[in-house]
């Protein structure tokens, strides 16, 4: 029998074969117009319960006051949350403020809450966190501080997962809910969408294996 040395692999090799497919069969699930297996793994089903506060994890390390408004989907969100269905006595903690000069946080605060058309008393800042642990172990302080047990958290789907599980191990009921950051199906093999739907996943899914050990 004739024998292909192109097929033939070293037993050094086979881990780095084995490590390419599956590369290739993520990519192949990710980018096929129906299905996004990706997703599947990481979805988190809402879960809108009554809640002591809402809790909203920033996307980013940008200036919250000063943004573009697209930067604040998230907090607009859970503004709205808090504006249909808690009282006017209802909270809202918003983790990962950052302004650009000390001694602006209260008026950053005023300047938010009137954007997001709530109250400024109903608003509390969290601004140091600069990582999503940093803001589950923020949280839980002020959570524990105000004697409150639960929180409904507003975060993006790609970031719900890492953003729930965390919040929890931190000792907070946790009620989940999303905001529609990418779409679940696509229509086309290949766009500048998808592509940006994959990084997120994939970095999802490093900083999981990252966060498993804290």
């Amino acid at each position: 029998m004739c024998r292909n040395p192109f097929f033939e692999l070293s037993p050094k090799a086979l881990p780095y074969a084995a490590i390419i497919a599956l590369l290739s069969l993520l990519a192949l699930a990710c980018l096929s117009p129906r299905i996004n297996l990706l997703d599947r793994f990481i979805a988190v089903p809402d879960q809108r319960h009554p809640a002591d506060v809402i809790v909203a994890f920033s996307a980013s390390l940008l200036n919250r006051c000063e943004g573009h408004p697209n930067i604040f989907q998230r907090e607009y969100y859970a503004a709205l949350l808090l504006r249909q269905h808690f009282s006017r006595s209802g909270k809202l903690l918003i983790s990962g403020v950052y302004t650009r000069q000390p001694g602006t946080l209260e008026a950053c605060r005023i300047k938010l809450a009137n954007r997001l058309h709530i109250a400024p008393d109903q608003l509390l800042i969290d601004n140091s966190a600069e990582t999503t642990l940093d803001n589950a172990r923020n949280v839980r302080k002020i959570i524990r501080r105000n004697h409150w047990r639960t929180a409904l958290l507003v975060t993006s789907r790609s970031h719900m997962f890492r953003a729930d599980h965390t919040l929890q191990k931190q000792g907070v009921t946790v009620y989940p809910a999303q905001i529609q950051d990418y779409p679940a199906y696509h229509n086309a093999w290949l766009d500048a969408e998808r592509i940006n739907n994959l990084q997120r996943l994939l970095y999802e899914y490093g900083a999981l294996l990252k966060y498993k050990w804290y």
